[in-house]
């Protein structure tokens, strides 16, 4: 990258001399001019080239930074994707924490259900100096 910078300052420093001598040679005699028109020519193709390999690394900058665009997109749409996922992860596991705790509730109605059953058996069947005293909540 630094030669395509020495190439563009070697090629700005080239066409400003070369305005400068075209400007002293509408001066000059015509049989000067024509002494520089080699140079002068000289000079337009160090300008075209350096133009060219200006107008390939542009074109190669364009090309780098279009494909970078492309990476971004992709990246963002997995992002956007993960983020769904999670989204419905944390869903799912939110319903399984609702039925795990209503089937909690549940079993905890029928084992209190069962003891009291239990309970009412024993208290029944028992002598009431040996029944098992109520517990109180």
């Amino acid at each position: 990258m630094s030669d395509m910078n020495s190439s563009l300052d070697l090629a700005k420093s080239d066409l400003a001399a070369c305005i400068c001598k075209a400007g002293d040679a509408n001066s000059m005699p015509t049989s000067e001019a024509e002494s520089n028109f080699p140079l002068l020519t000289e000079e337009v193709v160090v300008l075209r080239k350096s133009n060219a390999e200006a107008q390939e690394w542009i074109s190669n900058a364009v090309t780098y930074h279009e494909n970078l665009n492309g990476q971004i997109e992709m990246l963002n749409a997995q992002v956007s994707s993960l983020e769904q996922e999670i989204l419905e992860l944390n869903s799912e596991k939110e319903n399984a924490t609702n039925d795990l705790q209503r089937k909690l509730d549940l079993a905890t109605g029928d084992l209190a259900a069962l003891n009291e059953k239990l309970y009412n058996a024993i208290s029944f069947t028992m002598p009431f100096h040996l029944q098992i005293p109520t517990p109180r909540p």
